[in-house]
C-alpha cells in the first residue's frame, strides 16, 4: 500500500487535483455531469439535499409514507472514472470502528431471496454493489462526489465507487441496483437516490447509490457507523431477552413487529430513507415507511426470519416467511393505525390498498402470498429433516453472556446466530433406542482437543474459552443403524456444511467462534436436508505436528501447499485452507490426492497450475499411491491460477469444487471440474486454496459468481 499522506496535505492535494481535473474535462468538451429524474421509471418526485443532509420529498402520497426514489444520469463517465482513479487511500479505522467490525457481520443482515433469483450477470453487478457498500461501512474511505443539475438547480451529490457491467442493459442494471437497496437495509448511509450512465467508449453501464452528505466523509461516517451499531445492538439485546424462550416463528415475528411499532413514531426527519432515522435520528425513533421497513427487516433477518423488502412508487413494506409460506406485512401502517390489520396478509388484500403495487423490477422475482396467516398453523421450520422415528437427540449450549440456554432437539438451533457470542460449552443426549449412545469432543481455544465425553456430560471444561470445532458420533450396538449429522454456525462463515459420524465441524487456526449448533439422528444412509452438504470444517494448514490428525478419516480429498519461506505445509482435507492467506507469501506448488476408500470409487485427480513466467504447466495426475506435484521449487515463482478435475469413475459420480485466495483480492468464489480459479495478467500471487469433493449435482459450497479475474482494458 502506498505511504499515507498527512491528512491535511492529502485533503488539500485531492481537492486541488479534483478541481483541476474537473476544469480540464469541462474545457475539453466532456461536459458537466447532469442529472435528471428518470420519468420512464415512474419517479414521482425529485429529492433535494439541504445543508444538514435531510432528504425532502415532494409529490409523494403522505398517507403511504412519503417515500420516493429518484434516479439521476451521470452523463460523463470519464469524469467519474478519472476521479475514481485518483481515489482516496483507505485510512486505518478508528478503534471503535474496528470493534464494531469485529462484532457485526453486516452481510448477515442481507435478504437473500431476491439475489438467489438473479442470473449470473445480475449477481456479478449485485456483488460489486455489496463490495462497495462493505467498504463504506467498514472503513473510512471518502465517497466520490459530483455536481448534478436537477430542474435547473445545481447540487452536490455523493456516492461510492461506480459499479460497472458489460453484460447488462442500463435499464436492467438499474433494476438490480434498486432491488439491492431494499434487500440491504444495513447500509444506513444510502438516501435511495440512484446515479447511472454508460461509457460511450466501452459500452459498459454503471450505477451507484446516493449517500447522505453527512456520511460522505469517511471519519464522520465511521462515527455514525459506531453510533448506529451501538443503537442496533441495544435493540437486539432487548429482543434476545424477549425471544429467548420463544421458538414459534410467528410469535417471534409478532414480538419484533410490536417492538418496532413501540419504538418508532411516524415523522419525516433527517435520514428518513434509512434505518438510521429509526435508531439514531433527531429525535431517535422518528421515521417514515423506509425507516420502519428497513429496521423491521434487519431485525427479522437478525433472528433468522426470512424477509424481502418491497417498494412501490411511493411506499414500502415487507414480505415475510413463516413456516415456509410468504405473507405481506406493512409495519408502518399497523403503527399509524394502531392495528395488526396489515400483518401477514395475502396479495389480493394488499392490491386493494393504495400505494401497494410493487415496482416493475420485482416482476417474476417475488413469491406469491395467496393466504392470510392462520394461527392454527402447526408447521415448524425448526426441523431440518426427518429424524429417525422414535429417536430424539437433545442438546443444550452454554453461550457467552447468555449462560446455559433451553434444550434444543432434532435439528433445532442451539445457540443464537449472529449474536457475536461464543459457544463455551454444550451437552448432548440421545434417547429412544436401547444400546444407542453418543459421544463428542471439542477443540477449545488455548487448550486443543479435549478427550471424548459421553451422554449428557458437559463439554468445554468450564474454561469459558471459545469452542472452535467439534466432533460427534454414535456409540453402542445400535449405532450401525443410524447416522448422526451436525453443523455449526461460525463467525464470518455462517452455517457451515453438515458433518457426520465423527467428522470435524467448525474451524481451527482462524480464531473464529461457534455461535450455534444443530444436530439430528437419521436412519443409516439418509441425509437431514437436500443440498446442504457444503464444507463442514476448515483448518488453516501449518507446518507443525500439533494437529497432524487433520487428515480427517471422513475427508474425500487431501492437499498441501509449498509456500514461500515455509516449504511444505501439512496435508489438509475437504475445504480446509492450504497456504497462508493474507500473510504475503506465495504458493509455489501443490500436492493433491483423493481418498478412494472414502469415496467408494476408483479414479484420481488431475490438475495444472499457471506459474509466473512459465504460463500453464502440463497436467499432472494423482491416483492410487502416486501423488503428483504441480508448480516449482527454488525458483521464487508464484502460482497465479489453477485448474482441477477428477478422472475415472470418480468423474461420473462426483464434482470437485475449489476456490483460491489471491493477493489484494482475498477469497474469490468457487468453481468446479476443470474451470480456472485465480487471475490472469495481473501478476497476483495465489496465497490460499480450498478444495472439496461432493456428489454430482450438489450445490456449490458458496457463491460461484467470480472465481477468475482477467486483466481487461480500463473503461
Amino acid at each position: 500500500m502506498p505511504e499515507k499522506l498527512n491528512l491535511k496535505r492529502k485533503k488539500a492535494l485531492y481537492g486541488f487535483v479534483t478541481y483541476f481535473l474537473a476544469f480540464v474535462l469541462f474545457v475539453g468538451g466532456f461536459g458537466s455531469i447532469r442529472a435528471k429524474a428518470d420519468e420512464t421509471e415512474g419517479a414521482v418526485s425529485v429529492r433535494s439535499f439541504s445543508e444538514d443532509g435531510a432528504g425532502q420529498t415532494t409529490g409523494a402520497d403522505e398517507s403511504a409514507g412519503g417515500q420516493a426514489e429518484d434516479e439521476y444520469e451521470l452523463g460523463t463517465a470519464k469524469f467519474a472514472f478519472a476521479a475514481e482513479e485518483l481515489g482516496n487511500q483507505i485510512k486505518i479505522a478508528t478503534t471503535p470502528l474496528e470493534e464494531v467490525n469485529g462484532y457485526f457481520d453486516w452481510r448477515g443482515y442481507e435478504g437473500r431471496y431476491i439475489y438467489d433469483r438473479l442470473d449470473a450477470d445480475e449477481k456479478e453487478l449485485y456483488d460489486e454493489l455489496v463490495a462497495s457498500s462493505q467498504k463504506l461501512i467498514t472503513t473510512t474511505v471518502a465517497c466520490k462526489q459530483s455536481k448534478v443539475s436537477v430542474s435547473g438547480v445545481t447540487r452536490q451529490v455523493y456516492y461510492p465507487e461506480l459499479c460497472y457491467s458489460s453484460k447488462l442493459t442500463l435499464e436492467r442494471a438499474k433494476d438490480v441496483a434498486w432491488m439491492f437497496i431494499w434487500q440491504n437495509p444495513q447500509y444506513y448511509f444510502y438516501n435511495n437516490n440512484l446515479y447511472f450512465g454508460q461509457n460511450n467508449t466501452t459500452g459498459k453501464v454503471y450505477v451507484a447509490v446516493g449517500v447522505y452528505s453527512d456520511f460522505a466523509d469517511g471519519e464522520a461516517r465511521a462515527e455514525a457507523t459506531v453510533k448506529f451499531a451501538e443503537a442496533l445492538k441495544e435493540k437486539e439485546e432487548y429482543l434476545e431477552g424477549r425471544l429467548l424462550d420463544v421458538s414459534d416463528t410467528y410469535k417471534r415475528e409478532v414480538l419484533i413487529h410490536d417492538a418496532v411499532c413501540e419504538w418508532l413514531d411516524y415523522r419525516s426527519v433527517s435520514y428518513d430513507q434509512s434505518a438510521y432515522s429509526a435508531l439514531c435520528g433527531n429525535p431517535a425513533g422518528a421515521a417514515i415507511c423506509a425507516g420502519y421497513t428497513k429496521l423491521f427487516d434487519m431485525l427479522l433477518t437478525r433472528f433468522n426470519i426470512p424477509v424481502i423488502g418491497v417498494f412501490s412508487y411511493d411506499h414500502c413494506w415487507s414480505i415475510v416467511n413463516i413456516y415456509g409460506d410468504w405473507y405481506n406485512v406493512d409495519v408502518t401502517w399497523d403503527d399509524e393505525k394502531v392495528t395488526k390489520d396489515y400483518l401477514n396478509r395475502n396479495d389480493a388484500f394488499f392490491k386493494t390498498l393504495s400505494s401497494h403495487t410493487a415496482r416493475s423490477y420485482y416482476n417474476g422475482a417475488l413469491p406469491e402470498c395467496p393466504y392470510d396467516y392462520s394461527t392454527t398453523n402447526t408447521k415448524s421450520e425448526e426441523m431440518t429433516g426427518d429424524a429417525a422415528e422414535g429417536i430424539t437427540v437433545s442438546y443444550r449450549v452454554q453461550l457467552q453472556s447468555f449462560g446455559w440456554l433451553p434444550k434444543a432437539q432434532n435439528g433445532q438451533t442451539g445457540g443464537v446466530v449472529k449474536s457475536g457470542k461464543k459457544l463455551q460449552g454444550y451437552s448432548i443426549e440421545v434417547n429412544g433406542a436401547e444400546k444407542l449412545g453418543i459421544r463428542y469432543r471439542s477443540y477449545i481455544t488455548d487448550y486443543g482437543w479435549e478427550e471424548w465425553i459421553n451422554d449428557g456430560e458437559k463439554s468445554g471444561q468450564s474454561l469459558n474459552k471459545r469452542i472452535e470445532a467439534l466432533m460427534v458420533e454414535l456409540t453402542g450396538k445400535n449405532a450401525v443403524n443410524y447416522d448422526v449429522y451436525y453443523r455449526v454456525y461460525v463467525q464470518k462463515n455462517g452455517w457451515m456444511g453438515w458433518a457426520k459420524n465423527g467428522a470435524k465441524a467448525g474451524t481451527i487456526g482462524q480464531n473464529l467462534r461457534i455461535e450455534a449448533i444443530q444436530i439430528i439422528v437419521v436412519p443409516k444412509g439418509e441425509h437431514p436436508m437436500e443440498g446442504t452438504i457444503g464444507v463442514p470444517y476448515m483448518e488453516l494448514a501449518g507446518t507443525d505436528d500439533e494437529l497432524d490428525d487433520v487428515a480427517n478419516s471422513a475427508a474425500s480429498v487431501y492437499y498441501r501447499a509449498y509456500v514461500q519461506g515455509v516449504g511444505y505445509q501439512r496435508y489438509v482435507g475437504d475445504g480446509s485452507i492450504g497456504g497462508l492467506p493474507g500473510a504475503g507469501k506465495r504458493i509455489e506448488g501443490l500436492n493433491i490426492k483423493v481418498n478412494n476408500a472414502q469415496l467408494g470409487l476408483s479414479g484420481g485427480i488431475k490438475y495444472r497450475t499457471y506459474v509466473q513466467t512459465h504460463g500453464w504447466l502440463k497436467w499432472v495426475t494423482s491416483s492410487g499411491n502416486t501423488v503428483a506435484y504441480s508448480g516449482t521449487k527454488g525458483e521464487a515463482k508464484r502460482i497465479e491460477a489453477i485448474q482441477i478435475n477428477l478422472t475415472g469413475a470418480l468423474a461420473s459420480e462426483y464434482d470437485v469444487y475449489y476456490r483460491v485466495n489471491v493477493q489484494d483480492y482475498g477469497w474469490l468464489d468457487w468453481t468446479k471440474n476443470g474451470a480456472t480459479a485465480g487471475t490472469s495478467g495481473l501478476a497476483k500471487r495465489m496465497e490460499g486454496i480450498q478444495i472439496t469433493i461432493v456428489p454430482k449435482g450438489t450445490p456449490a459450497p458458496g457463491s460461484t459468481a467470480k472465481s477468475f479475474i482477467k486483466k481487461t482494458l480500463s473503461p
